[in-house]
């Protein structure tokens, strides 16, 4: 175990932000494996903020659960291999892959899938692998950094469900043909909504899991009229850009940009107050967004 331990170490050592692209590369690959050069790039842009949002939920939550330092989380980064386990699990016994959210069938069927990893599921059978890998390397690397076993399978096991309930099942869709939970009208198109949502869950996740680095940034605010402005800013650029981008928008539209936008303009007074990894988080997110306008999908 302790041979582990020291490369677990070493890898902690990687500046995070490296392992963060590190772990993008990874998903970038793993998003073509699937669908390959023929499909929107609003499919990869939206890919690849779920799998992201995902990498930052588990970083949050073991960070909360376990007290963990920032910098004991930095291989957390490796997870982004186990996507590649339903593409490869598929191409061995010869299936196609077709992954999509869990429906909104009925709530015993949703603890059904929750409890047996997908295994049994129609088309998300190949997940099974890859959610039982993410469980049992999340529970060892928990229990080698914290030295606590039974908190560390707890942490792993919540994590994996919770992030399965919250990122994984369909809550909402502008698609009348996508089963879903809630159908919202939108003026966007299917996978511009679903990139500008999970843009939207990944900053919230950023602010929980470097909460420090937020509040750090509160408190250079000395007066509280400063925040009004920034909102009123970020309520202007949400405005702004589905005027500029010619997009027919609904007040769903506005709200699921609205996080997008606030993050634009809180990025040059995130970088004043030294919270580096939340402003380069924001921009990433901020990234995203632009392209999915820049780039709408044909249909």
């Amino acid at each position: 175990m302790n041979h582990i331990r020291r490369a677990i170490d070493k890898i902690n050592a990687i500046p995070q932000i490296y392992a963060f692209l590190f772990f993008e590369i990874l998903i970038a690959v793993r998003v073509y494996a699937e669908f390959g050069r023929e499909n929107p790039l609003t499919i990869a842009v939206f890919q690849l903020f779920w799998f992201t949002s995902v990498l930052i939920y588990f970083f949050a939550f073991f960070k909360w659960m376990l007290k963990l330092k920032d910098e004991d989380l930095t291989f957390f980064a490796l997870g982004g291999f186990l996507p590649m386990i339903p593409v490869l699990f598929a191409f061995v016994v010869d299936r196609e892959l077709t992954l999509n959210f869990v429906e909104p069938t009925s709530f015993l069927a949703v603890l059904k899938n929750i409890f047996t990893l997908e295994a049994a599921h129609s088309y998300n059978w190949a997940l099974f692998p890859e959610l039982l890998a993410l469980l049992l390397l999340s529970f060892e690397a928990g229990w080698l950094i914290s030295e606590k076993p039974l908190k560390s399978a707890l942490a792993a096991f919540l994590a994996t469900a919770s992030s399965f309930l919250l990122l994984g099942f369909s809550w909402i869709t502008v698609d009348p043909e996508h089963p879903s939970l809630l159908l919202l009208r939108s003026g966007l198109k299917n996978h511009q909504n679903y990139t500008l949502y999970y843009v939207s869950v990944f900053i919230i996740f950023s602010c929980i899991a470097f909460k420090d680095q937020l509040f750090d940034f509160i408190k250079c605010f000395k007066r509280k009229q400063l925040f009004a402005v920034l909102f009123l800013l970020g309520v202007l650029v949400d405005f702004a850009a589905f005027l500029c981008f010619g997009i027919d928008f609904t007040a769903y539209d506005l709200v699921v940009n609205f996080l997008p936008a606030l993050a634009l303009v809180s990025m040059i007074p995130l970088i004043k107050s030294k919270s580096y990894k939340l402003a380069f988080l924001f921009g990433w997110g901020v990234l995203g967004s632009l392209t999915i306008l820049f780039f709408p999908p044909p249909h």
